[in-house]
């Protein structure tokens, strides 16, 4: 078995014919990686280390070298940052047989010397699998760590798409599918009949869809956290990447001409990735976030995709609209360092403080309504 490191484009070339067999996630696409390399202004360099075995590349991690601020939250208050050198492995940037021939093992050697070295202060795994068993198992060792002896574990939810394009539908009992033809009729009804499901697929300026999202997204909760689907610089990049490559997909739900609700993913592989959607507030009692994402389906269907990945985070309607399941976690692993210590124990009191609040508010009956009041005011805030 032999080892690589990569941190310059031209070396990581080398490996793109191994590393295109490999990818199976449009976040770990080779041309995608490198060009989020290059939009984001805390990225010092790409980091990328190989296994090779008689000669072939067997597994490849991805990652980048970053400059940023650590920010921990309890709840939803961010609390002050601490600038720090980290190696981030980016979410699904495990590639190949990583868990044979000692990988995992060397991938920790370096992890070990790099820390020496103080090339980095911190390790940051986002959304690490749990059928990665060996990597799991080498990276327990590490002492100065959060989050892997014991993860929080959070379920990755995906659907398998049939042939017919009502099958999800047709799984909903009678009184569950009648419901939503109402509330579909009682929303066109609001909007005089004035209304249109667009699927798009097939773009010729990006940032025309950008901007019709970016007036739905801009009036969601999930904005005033900083998530969900952002109209920048970097978003119109990236998304213009993938619609030259015929992967883009966007469902676009408009009344009267005004947008109303989107769901927006990637292709990948036969996969459709689910990347963001959003609604806007005044129409939730009409169910548009369901209805938006069984148009999304239908179109799929007919498209013969085989599966949709949810992505990241769990929800209620995931687990409803699935049928498979895994656990992921993230988690740090920090330098046996004075700093080390610091960042990580700082991590590790928000961390306390935090779980203590949630289990309180679970005992009490009030995490639900607390969730729901701080969304209604994120919201709010907005309009």
């Amino acid at each position: 078995m032999k080892k690589n490191i990569y941190s310059e484009e031209e070396q990581i070339y080398k490996i793109g014919e191994s590393w295109m067999r490999l990818a199976h996630h449009p976040n770990s696409d080779l041309e995608h990686f490198l060009l989020v390399c290059k939009l984001r202004k805390q990225v010092l360099s790409p980091w990328v280390f190989s296994v090779n075995d008689g000669g072939e590349c067997k597994a490849i991690i991805a990652g980048r070298i970053e400059e940023n601020i650590l920010r921990p939250r309890i709840g939803y208050l961010k609390l002050p940052g601490i600038k720090v050198r980290s190696l981030a492995i980016i979410h699904n940037g495990i590639l190949g047989e990583l868990d044979k021939e000692g990988g995992a093992e060397a991938f920790l050697l370096e992890l070990l010397e790099m820390f020496r070295r103080d090339e980095v202060q911190v390790v940051v795994f986002s959304h690490l699998k749990e059928g990665h068993i060996a990597l799991w198992n080498i990276l327990s060792k590490m002492n100065n760590s959060m989050g892997i002896r014991r993860p929080n574990w959070v379920n990755h939810r995906a659907l398998r798409i049939k042939s017919d394009p009502e099958f999800l539908l047709k799984r909903l009992s009678s009184k569950h599918r009648s419901w939503l033809k109402n509330r579909e009729k009682k929303l066109k009804e609001m909007f005089q009949e004035k209304l249109r499901w667009i699927w798009h697929s097939n773009f010729h300026d990006i940032r025309e869809i950008c901007i019709k999202m970016e007036a739905v997204a801009n009036k969601t909760y999930q904005r005033g956290l900083g998530a969900g689907f952002i109209d920048n610089e970097e978003t119109r990049k990236r998304l213009s990447f993938f619609a030259q490559k015929g992967m883009l997909r966007v469902m676009l739900l408009e009344g009267d001409e005004v947008p109303i609700s989107f769901w927006y993913g990637i292709v990948y592989k036969n996969v459709f990735h689910a990347a963001a959607t959003g609604y806007l507030p005044d129409v939730a009692k009409y169910e548009v976030g369901t209805l938006t994402l069984m148009k999304t389906i239908e179109e799929l269907s007919k498209e013969e995709v085989l599966k949709l990945d949810y992505g990241l985070g769990d929800a209620s309607y995931k687990e409803r609209f699935s049928d498979i399941s895994w656990r992921e976690a993230s988690f740090q692993i920090f330098a046996p360092t004075m700093k080390g210590k610091i960042l990580r124990n700082y991590i590790a009191l928000a961390e306390t403080i935090d779980l203590q609040l949630r289990k309180f508010a679970a005992k009490t009956g009030s995490l639900d309504y607390i969730k729901r009041t701080w969304r209604n005011l994120l919201r709010q805030s907005r309009d």
